[in-house]
């Protein structure tokens, strides 16, 4: 999955590994996820703006908008297992 660094949606997914994996509404067609559904989903992990403190928060950490939030903590949520593993970074789950 590569990710938009200006606008921090997905902007390709090269390959799906086990569609069971995947999202539950995100519909996958002969290996081929729908991106737009994949970034609706995406979007939605975000802290919502209006969260009190969030303002605060991002200035402290110098982001700009809570979907730069979401790409720097991986996409991980307390409410379930997805998150996302850059490349290279060594990162496991665990």
């Amino acid at each position: 999955m590569e990710l938009d660094e200006a606008t921090c949606a997905v902007s390709a997914v090269s390959h799906v590994y086990s569609e069971s994996h995947v999202p539950v509404g995100i519909p996958v067609k002969k290996g081929v996820i729908n991106r737009a559904a994949l970034n609706e989903w995406w979007k939605g992990r975000a802290i919502p703006a209006s969260r009190a403190g969030i303002r605060n928060a991002l200035e402290q950490l110098n982001l700009s908008t809570t979907q730069k939030l979401l790409e720097k903590c991986l996409g991980l949520s307390l409410s379930d297992q997805y998150w996302i593993c850059p490349a290279g970074s060594g990162i496991e789950w665990s």
